[in-house]
Formats: structure tokens, sequence, C-alpha cells
């Protein structure tokens, strides 16, 4: 009934159970916050979707399963920040997410996903932070996300299963300061992003990446 309600902050509680799908019906709420309660389970419901006005959607450090419903893409032009690290859930990264077109914030690490990196997410132009370490990520790490290469500053892939080669286009990403690709099967050089002078970049450069500018080599 709280349809004028703006604001839901309900992280770091002891909350249990499931998110009730009323949740959706609040139609004005732009930032809803379950972070860090530990115990909320089961699965994302698909109705949080109906929230067209959603700016932050929050729902990291919890126990929710299955997979990350593509009904979200609905939040289209209004979500800025979507934080889904730290639970159990499992499946694809849908493709759809590269619909939300003013999305700044993208963290999706510490889950059990599987399959390879969307090429979608490239369409995310405005994307400054994109964090997908310790999942179960396979395949390569694909060219096109440096369609976001305009706004990104953060990428860390780290502790996945990503094979191949970085891509040399990913020199474009000139405004990048944190790149992670190590404990995967990546190999090659990236020695050709040294001239980006990004401040943090961990590779496997020990073994399997060459990399003379990397700040930790594994």
């Amino acid at each position: 009934r709280l349809t004028a309600l703006d604001w839901l902050y309900l992280g770091w509680n002891n909350l249990k159970g499931r998110i009730p799908t009323e949740i959706g019906r609040m139609t004005s709420l732009t930032v809803f916050s379950v972070d860090e309660c530990h115990t909320l389970d089961s699965t994302i419901p698909t109705e949080l979707a109906l929230a067209t006005d959603m700016y932050y959607l929050i729902l990291n450090g919890n126990s929710f399963t299955g997979t990350i419903p593509s009904e979200l893409a609905a939040f289209g032009t209004s979500l800025d920040r979507l934080y889904l690290q730290g639970n159990q859930l499992s499946g694809t990264i849908p493709s759809e997410l590269g619909m939300l077109s003013e999305l700044q914030v993208l963290t999706i690490e510490e889950n059990n996903l599987t399959g390879t990196i969307p090429t979608t997410l490239g369409r995310l132009s405005v994307l400054q932070t994109l964090t997908m370490y310790k999942n179960q990520l396979t395949g390569t790490i694909p060219s096109e996300l440096v369609g976001s290469s305009d706004s990104l500053e953060t990428l860390e892939l780290h502790n996945n299963q990503l094979e191949g080669s970085i891509p040399d286009i990913f020199i474009s990403f000139y405004n990048l300061t944190t790149f992670y690709i190590d404990y995967n099967d990546i190999t090659g050089s990236i020695e050709f992003m040294c001239p980006l002078g990004i401040e943090w970049m961990f590779a496997d450069c020990v073994e399997k990446v060459e990399c003379t500018c990397c700040s930790d080599c594994y």
C-alpha cells in the first residue's frame, strides 16, 4: 500500500526468508536495499522489475539462489546500480542486462554463475564498474566489452575459468584504473595495455601472461 514510498533500506539486519513480490507494486520506489542480511534466501522475484523507477537495487550479501532474472531488463533507463554479489546465484548471465542503458555499476562476483560473458554488456555505454570475479565463467573475454570504453574504470574478472588472450582492442579502455584477470587460463601478452598506466593490474604473469607493468603477478 506504500505506493508513494521512495526509499526502502533494510540492509544489515537479521531478515530471513524471501523478498515479498508485493515490493514490485511500490511504483515510486527508487532505492531498495536488503544488503548483508545473509539469511535472505529463495530466488530474486521477477516482480521487482515492476517498480520501473528503480535507481539502486542492492541485494548483495545474502543467500539468494536461482538465476539472475532476465526480467530486470524492464528497468530500462532507470537503473543506475545493480548489486548482486555474494549470493548463491547460478546459471548464466542474462544477455538482457545489456538493455540497462544507464547502468553505471554491475557487481555479480562471488556467486556460482557459469557460461560465457555476454557480448551485450558492451552496450552499457556509461558503465564504470563491472565485477564478476569468483564465479565459474568460461570462454574468452569478448572484445565487444570495449563498447563501454568511454567510462569503464574497474574490470575484475579474476578467479574464473576464462581462457584465450586479451583482445588488442582493450587498448581503448583509456579510463581503466583496475584490471584483474588473474587465476584464469588466459595466455599471451598484455604489454600493449602498459601505456594506459593502469594503477592496479593483476595477471598470471609468472608463467601464462607476458606483462612487465602488472602490479602483481601470480
